[in-house]
């Protein structure tokens, strides 16, 4: 690749790309050395068994939890509950209630 690089550049910019390049391999460390939190959230699992604790309390008694969510907000659980065999063939979990996943942007759809 840097080979089409190279004949790509010509004299009058090959510096500029060459501070772009060190501006971004810069960043690029200092995102390494201090991280984003939420970069490291996919490895946390100290809050599981709370959430599963919360879950079976929301689900005593219930035969439908509604998950609302307004143009892909709800995705994100929605992927969680379909890995977990909800809505699939596998089945329901929970003692078999429904998870109902209402995802609209219109207001009166809701009503």
């Amino acid at each position: 690749m840097r080979h089409i690089i190279d004949r790509a550049l010509t004299s009058d910019i090959t510096a500029d790309f060459e501070a772009f390049c060190q501006r971004l391999n810069d960043a690029r460390a200092r995102l390494m050395q201090n991280p984003l939190p939420h970069m490291g959230l996919p490895a946390r699992d100290d809050d599981v068994a709370e959430m599963q604790a919360m879950a079976e309390k929301l689900a005593d008694g219930a035969e439908r939890i509604l998950l609302l969510g307004t143009g892909g907000s709800s995705l994100g659980a929605q992927v969680l509950a379909q890995i977990n065999g909800a809505g699939t063939p596998a089945g329901l979990f929970a003692g078999d209630v429904k998870l109902v996943f209402v995802d609209n942007l219109d207001a009166d759809s809701y009503a």
